[in-house]
């Protein structure tokens, strides 16, 4: 029943901002084990806080099995919100930039909305032209992060995953190539109360 789900993410919401506070307070509401608490901080130019988020980030990688020597890749990881303004996109950089550190080449596949990207190729160019994956991923060889972003809207013929049909093949093509070049594909997927793409790509 739908009020029933709308019922509990509000509850949900709810104790999330009245009572979970640590990993374990998570665990226990909710049955789902928290591998990790990022500090959100308003003043960023402390750097005891920049420390604190850096350090975070880091025991956050280790625990997923992301970073270290002994870590096998390539990985991809899908990263979502529930509604839009959450602080996704601070939280990306963030693990992008801790996997940089680590030694880990990164590619950010940015399908939440569309961006200017200037004259750079966007990933509404590649992501049905194979010859064109190969040029952004030979330009971006040296770079330790590099983006991939939609520059169309979220709806219409002109989006990357209008057809979800069309899309499969084509997407996962894309993933293959990049993996040979990555370390970790971190996917930036819309908000999942509001698109069905998350859905789409969690199977990737």
């Amino acid at each position: 029943d739908v009020a029933d789900h709308w019922g509990e993410l509000r509850r949900f919401i709810e104790r999330r901002d009245t009572s979970l506070r640590t990993e374990r307070s998570v665990a226990a509401e909710t049955g789902i084990r928290c591998v990790g608490m990022i500090p959100k901080h308003a003043d960023r130019t402390s750097s005891d806080r920049k420390h604190e988020q850096r350090e975070a980030f880091r025991s956050l990688c280790l625990t997923v099995g992301l970073a270290g020597h002994r870590v096998e890749g390539p990985h991809v990881v899908m990263i979502s919100s529930a509604l839009p303004m959450k602080g996704k996109a601070a939280f990306i950089r963030g693990l992008a930039n801790c996997l940089k550190e680590d030694g880990k080449r990164v590619l950010i596949v940015d399908l939440a909305e569309a961006t200017v990207v200037g004259k750079a190729i966007s990933l509404d160019d590649v992501v049905y032209n194979p010859a064109l994956i190969r040029e952004f991923l030979a330009e971006q060889k040296d770079q330790p992060i590099s983006e991939l972003r939609r520059k169309s809207g979220m709806g219409g013929s002109r989006s990357p995953l209008s057809s979800f049909a069309r899309a499969d093949w084509a997407f996962e093509q894309l993933l293959d190539e990049a993996k040979a070049h990555y370390d970790v594909l971190l996917i930036d997927t819309p908000p999942t109360l509001l698109f069905t793409d998350s859905i789409f790509l969690g199977r990737f």
